[in-house]
């Protein structure tokens, strides 16, 4: 027999696992604009549409905010970014993924490990071989 409250912990994981997170959301908005030259709100409800399961209001908030604030600093990202990598080599994935980073560690206090960890553990690949987002940066 299981124990009520290991069900409980059990669902809640069933239930985070399948709610994208807001950088997952982010990601996949701004990779949308940069690939399609699509419009970051309409990209964005696109993300949320695409997300199996209700996104939170927090997750949805935050997501908006990262997509209409990498936009918004998209030239000091980059320079700020060309100090540590070449760009022109990274794969759009990447270039998003690395602005991401950037942005949260430059404008949202994000601790610099948990927006770093998150910008190396890209959730889009693309369909073809590419640099991996470390080699991208050498």
């Amino acid at each position: 027999r299981w124990s009520m409250q290991f069900m409980l912990v059990v669902a809640l994981i069933i239930v985070s696992a399948a709610v994208p997170s807001s950088r997952s959301l982010a990601h996949s908005a701004l990779l949308r604009v940069k690939q399609r030259a699509a419009y970051a709100d309409r990209a964005l409800s696109s993300a949320f549409g695409r997300a199996h399961g209700a996104v939170p209001r927090a997750e949805r908030a935050r997501a908006t905010e990262i997509v209409y604030g990498v936009l918004r600093h998209e030239r000091a990202l980059d320079a700020a970014l060309a100090h540590l990598t070449n760009l022109s080599r990274a794969d759009a994935a990447t270039t998003v993924a690395l602005r991401i980073g950037a942005y949260e560690i430059l404008n949202m206090r994000t601790a610099e490990h948990a927006a770093v960890n998150e910008a190396l553990r890209r959730p889009e690949r693309p369909p073809h071989p590419s640099p991996t987002p470390t080699r991208a940066l050498a």
